[in-house]
């Protein structure tokens, strides 16, 4: 369970997004170290794969996504479950989720397995 807290003049722009069961939130990898020179890396599965082609943190643009449960909105801001990022990372930018364009369920890895 996670805390986004707003600055005070966002707090209008949260407005209408309780409704949502979602949200993507964008966030800023600070602590993460640089990506590595080389263009891949392994997977979980020991497999080299492009960089992109991975959930690595080392990305090198240090830009993360999650899409999180939206447990709430109070006056300081969004309360959430699911989000990977460390307390005090900084959040760029919050998306509600919307199933009829966020979610493809014929979506499958490099497997074709669904849940990849």
């Amino acid at each position: 369970k996670s805390h986004i807290e707003l600055l005070p003049e966002n707090n209008e722009r949260a407005t209408g997004l309780e409704g949502y069961s979602h949200v993507i939130v964008v966030f800023y990898l600070d602590l993460a170290e640089e990506a590595p020179n080389k263009p891949s890396m392994m997977n979980i599965e020991g497999t080299e794969m492009g960089i992109f082609a991975t959930r690595s943190q080392l990305r090198p643009n240090h830009l993360g996504v999650s899409a999180v449960r939206l447990l709430s909105v109070d006056e300081r801001g969004l309360w959430v479950r699911g989000l990977d990022a460390i307390d005090g990372t900084l959040v760029l930018d919050v998306k509600p989720y919307l199933p009829d364009y966020d979610a493809y369920p014929d979506a499958h890895g490099p497997d074709g397995d669904a849940g990849a």
